[in-house]
């Protein structure tokens, strides 16, 4: 299941990577968050799963209907969770290639571990409407009309975005659950 995510994300990177013009500037940004916690109770009536953290901290959670195979969590195994989210701002030509929402999803067969990975990804497009050179200020407008200005990273090189040019924010967030035995 974790290989579906990572392969679906990397394709969508790398399709809005592919798709920007060499000359204008882009960046992606990456984070990863990954958590454990041990199963203490179940309740699978209600579906209620009591857990700790490493911390100690214990809390409640309602596995959702799609958890599926819930009948085989028991008291003591481990549930994790990995949760990713992605950020490509890419700044294209007028009129660029269009890339299309997506989503991706996956749940474990019957008489599997209960698990549960999936992906989302979502364009926001804006074009610029002014750039401020002197204070690293662009002026965004969304297909609502919507204006908002964002100061711009040292970084970035402003000398190759210019008014009318589309800026492309690609959100990508992945999940993967799973239930993993005390001997694993």
């Amino acid at each position: 299941m974790k290989k579906l995510i990572v392969v679906g994300l990397l394709a969508l990177v790398s399709t809005g990577l592919a798709a920007q013009e060499e000359a204008k500037p882009g960046r992606v940004i990456t984070g990863m968050i990954k958590s454990e916690v041990i199963v203490e109770k179940i309740d699978y009536e209600t579906r209620a799963i009591k857990v700790i953290d490493a911390s100690g901290n214990r809390f409640t959670v309602i596995a959702d209907d799609a958890v599926t195979n819930i009948n085989r969590i028991q008291p003591r195994d481990r549930i994790v969770t990995e949760y990713m989210e992605s950020v490509a701002i890419i700044v294209a030509p007028e009129g660029a290639m269009e890339l299309p929402n997506a989503a991706v999803g996956a749940i474990s067969p019957e008489g599997e571990e209960p698990g549960i990975a999936g992906l989302e990804s979502n364009m926001i497009k804006a074009s610029i409407k002014a750039i401020d050179r002197s204070s690293r200020r662009v002026t965004l407008q969304d297909d609502n009309g919507n204006t908002s200005s964002f100061r711009v990273a040292d970084e970035t090189p402003l000398d190759k975005v210019d008014v009318g040019d589309e800026v492309r924010v690609r959100l990508t967030r992945a999940v993967a659950i799973t239930v993993q035995r005390p001997d694993a």
